[in-house]
């Protein structure tokens, strides 16, 4: 401002008035627009921010929602255990061996023994010796011994004459399934005493373990230990299992579902056990388009006509990604 101007407003005060009225309310008005526009950017900020951090919450990575799908599906919900009852025959009595369906589960051998327990036979005039109310008070395996503890209910069973001996056996016998299990050996209520060494009037219940034994064993004449149902085959494909018939070869075969032969073989089961022998063999095969077929196992009598005796038919599922070796 010149010196003019200046002395000019010194005599005319209303105007020197009226000039700071007009600065004061640009002041405001810029103190307004600068207050008005750190408002709106920090709105924006704290959206953006808001925004952001949903985003990071709720982000998968490439294919995480089909990679816990598919981590659910590859958990079986179910598992197959192979149980062995009584069965009251015309003239005595015997073991039949079953495969029942159980919730999957890793403690293999408690199942299966509760299935023993709890299970309805489907052989007909098969049953089960240990009362229903018998509970597991526990299972210990080590260097191939499973120690058994159940509850004393498991006394109060009264089976007929050599029932008893039988039903004991079942037990060894489902739990010798599993490949870490060779021997068993029985408490009660976590002793045993003279009343579990006289344990359904067998009175041979003792400290040594008892081992299996498929000498009574009759039904069914065959079953299936590899390849188990569903279970996902590669080239060549490993058979094994156990039949009755041991002067005999048991034949082979594999299939699709619409009956097409993929291959055929035979093996021998050798007679190391009483009653029932194992048997072992690879099959090779041309792999299919088709993803699952079936595993048939048969006897063929003494008749030049097979009469496929004795059937088994294992449903199977092909590797498609394997390589052939």
């Amino acid at each position: 401002m010149d010196r003019c101007s200046f002395t000019f407003l010194i005599r005319h005060p209303c105007r020197l008035m009226r000039l700071q009225a007009a600065n004061e309310r640009g002041f405001l008005r810029l103190r307004d627009k600068i207050i008005i526009s750190a408002t709106i950017a920090a709105t924006i900020f704290i959206i953006g921010f808001a925004a952001g951090c949903g985003q990071i919450k709720n982000t998968q990575p490439p294919g995480g929602q089909n990679m816990i799908a598919k981590a659910q599906e590859a958990t079986p919900k179910t598992m197959d255990v192979a149980v062995y009852y009584v069965k009251k025959t015309n003239k005595d009595f015997c073991l039949v061996r079953e495969s029942h369906t159980v919730a999957y589960t890793r403690r293999v051998a408690r199942a299966a023994l509760e299935e023993l327990i709890n299970g309805q036979p489907f052989t007909e005039n098969a049953f089960t010796v240990l009362p229903r109310e018998t509970r597991i008070r526990g299972i210990s395996i080590n260097n191939g011994l499973a120690s058994v503890d159940f509850s004393s209910e498991v006394l109060k069973a009264e089976p007929e004459s050599g029932v008893g001996a039988l039903g004991i056996q079942g037990i060894v016998n489902t739990l010798t399934e599993f490949p870490t299990i060779e021997q068993v050996a029985f408490k009660v209520d976590g002793t045993l005493d003279q009343q579990a060494r006289e344990w359904w009037g067998n009175g041979s219940l003792s400290e040594t373990p008892y081992k299996r034994d498929l000498s009574n064993v009759l039904e069914p004449a065959v079953w299936i230990t590899m390849p188990v149902k569903e279970e996902l085959v590669d080239i060549p494909m490993k058979v094994a299992g156990y039949t009755r018939i041991v002067d005999a070869p048991i034949n082979l075969r594999i299939v699709t579902g619409s009956g097409v032969k993929l291959a055929e073989g035979c093996a021998r089961a050798s007679a190391d056990n009483p009653g029932r022998g194992e048997f072992s063999t690879y099959l090779k095969f041309q792999r299919p388009s088709v993803d699952s077929g079936y595993l048939e196992v048969f006897h063929c009598g003494s008749e030049k006509k097979c009469k496929e005796l004795n059937k088994v038919r294992i449903p199977i599922k092909f590797n498609q990604t394997a390589a052939t070796s």
